[in-house]
């Protein structure tokens, strides 16, 4: 994962802005503790300390966090973007990124593995519903 909460005053940092530090961290979703982890032939990520039930504790491939940290990064580049967030949490999970572009929300998972049509159909739905409830008085 690429982001976690830091301890010591809830902020919620992304590792690839960070430098090895002594911060303590959290996972988003479980609250356990997570570290980073840092390297040369790595992208910066979070794992969790103690391996957990927690669905976020799975490991992702290097792939698939390099895909969407470059996705990240040229949406804040691009004009006429705004809100950019790596791994926001939303009421059903965390997209791996999600922008507004041009006025129109946007969630993007990267996705290198294999998805049921079903799942994709879901999430789908489950974003499309996020955005009208944003919409409500």
């Amino acid at each position: 994962m690429l982001s976690a909460i830091r301890a010591l005053d809830g902020q919620t940092v992304h590792a690839y802005f960070l430098s090895k530090s002594g911060d303590q961290f959290v996972c988003p979703e479980c609250s356990e503790q997570v570290v980073l982890k840092m390297g040369n032939r790595r992208v910066n990520h979070f794992a969790h300390a103690v391996p957990l039930t927690c669905k976020f504790a799975l490991g992702e491939s290097d792939a698939h966090r390099e895909c969407k940290l470059e996705i990240y990064r040229a949406l804040r580049a691009t004009p006429g973007v705004s809100n950019v967030g790596l791994e926001q949490p939303l009421p059903f999970g965390r997209p791996d990124v999600c922008a507004r572009i041009k006025g129109v929300p946007v969630a993007i998972e990267v996705q290198i593995s294999s998805l049921s049509i079903e799942t994709i159909q879901k999430r789908t739905i489950e974003y499309g519903e996020t955005e009208e409830q944003s919409h409500d008085p």
